[in-house]
């Protein structure tokens, strides 16, 4: 799908502004507009998006904000894939699991609500494969809840390093059956989110991943939270060398608190 411009109430009386949407590179923001003024009212607007979809035709969508800039309905279909070989604690998977609730807390998730999220598990390669967790027909945040917290199971720390199962967790995310759970072709957002440590994608990560970001299907972030540094240039080929899309955290303070909010920020 490509927005093309948008048509947007203008300060005065039954008159519009059209703005024109250009491509962004990377996981900032996947486009942006011509800048436009904003009214002061800080009434609820409607904002009109034109755009042709991937097979020629052309869409529109409507977006109801805020003057302020902030959109009040976010639309996204997420994938939290989460490493939990020997390279990650289970305090270390405790934060992230934290880390991935605190920046989803701001959204409503469910099946019938704007936000989808489905979840898997990698283990280490001596088990050597990827659990599915939860499809996008994840009722509610509070199941989100408890299924991300009880993740981490007693053989996870003795899966072995290595994450050979990544492949297979990424393959599935195209898998059709998955997607009739819950994804929507009509959205933008569509994000695979990897959290590790120190792991290294395999080439076979590396490469369906390639097909994946080629295909149109979902963007890709992946972070290390308190990794040393070693893997930085596997991940980076795993997002497809795409700026912004490898995100480090060092501390549980950053990562609970402004790192979760700024991630949360790149799904609006």
């Amino acid at each position: 799908m490509k927005p093309q411009y948008a048509k947007i109430p203008s300060q005065r009386a039954d008159s519009y502004q059209y703005v024109q949407f250009h491509k962004m590179s990377g996981c900032s923001y996947e486009w942006y507009s011509d800048v436009f003024e904003c009214s002061d009212t800080f009434d609820l607007q409607t904002i009109t998006i034109f755009g042709i979809e991937d097979g020629q035709m052309i869409f529109t969508k409507d977006i109801d904000v805020i003057c302020s800039g902030v959109e009040i309905f976010t639309h996204a279909n997420i994938v939290f894939i989460f490493d939990i070989s020997e390279a990650v604690t289970e305090a270390q998977f405790q934060d992230s699991a934290a880390f991935a609730l605190n920046s989803l807390s701001q959204f409503s998730i469910g099946f019938a609500s704007s936000v989808q999220v489905a979840v898997f598990s990698v283990y280490g390669d001596k088990k050597g494969d990827a659990s599915q967790v939860s499809n996008l027909s994840t009722p509610d945040y509070d199941s989100l809840k408890s299924i991300i917290n009880n993740i981490y199971s007693p053989d996870a720390s003795n899966s072995g390093t290595g994450q050979k199962g990544l492949f297979q967790a990424l393959n599935r995310t195209m898998n059709q059956y998955f997607k009739l759970s819950g994804y929507h072709d009509n959205i933008y957002n569509h994000l695979i989110v990897y959290i590790t440590t120190n792991s290294v994608p395999d080439q076979d990560a590396i490469g369906i991943a390639s097909d994946i970001l080629s295909s149109g299907n979902y963007s890709i972030v992946a972070i290390s939270y308190q990794g040393n540094g070693s893997n930085i240039n596997a991940l980076q080929q795993l997002v497809g060398d795409n700026p912004g899309c490898v995100l480090t955290s060092s501390t549980k303070e950053n990562y609970l608190g402004d790192f979760a909010d700024s991630f949360g920020e790149k799904i609006y």
